[in-house]
């Protein structure tokens, strides 16, 4: 076990490129919605953020979407090499204890401002959607409040397996399945 911080971890630099290829994504399914429903895009028919997203894709160009991709697929590599010297990454799940419902709300008047409260909250975990490579969460602590406590194991790619084998070993030594939150 070994203290160490991946390459380029937590960049800045990286939420602008993942931003243009998530646009691009969910407009990408609004897009598909109106071919299925025949029913122009339309602000009404979507949520606030779903339509900010949308609108972004449309302000971008062929060439953004491709730089975005190459700065996230050079990102990834970069990561992915790390693994060369490492099995496994632990981080924590989530950079904030669990939100109350309500508290990211998608459909606010700022739906910018609510992306970035879910990117704050979720900080480990979205890297690893751009790399490729397989995560697992797993519940191994409890906060005073009862809620669960995530911890984030990574691998390899194609390492699926060393997490199975981890999360089975950590589940028969602190098992989690019959743990409950107080609901009084």
């Amino acid at each position: 076990v070994a203290e160490v911080t991946p390459p380029g971890w937590a960049s800045a630099e990286l939420q602008p490129a993942f931003t243009a290829m998530y646009a691009a994504a969910i407009a990408t399914g609004v897009a598909y919605g109106a071919q299925v429903t025949g029913r122009e895009p339309s602000e009404e028919l979507v949520e606030p953020l779903t339509w900010a997203f949308y609108g972004l894709a449309l302000s971008l160009n062929a060439l953004d979407y491709s730089i975005a991709r190459i700065q996230l697929q050079a990102y990834s590599r970069q990561l992915i090499a790390f693994f060369q010297d490492y099995d496994v990454l632990v981080t924590p799940t989530l950079a904030q204890r669990p939100l109350p419902i309500g508290a990211i709300d998608t459909c606010s008047s700022d739906p910018w401002g609510e992306f970035q409260k879910a990117a704050d909250f979720t900080p480990f975990t979205p890297v690893f959607n751009v790399s490729g490579q397989p995560a697992i969460s797993l519940p191994l602590f409890h906060g005073t409040d009862g809620l669960p406590i995530g911890m984030q194991f990574v691998g390899a790619p194609l390492g699926e397996g060393v997490l199975l084998s981890l999360a089975t070993q950590l589940e028969a030594a602190h098992p989690w399945a019959a743990r409950n939150p107080d609901r009084s």
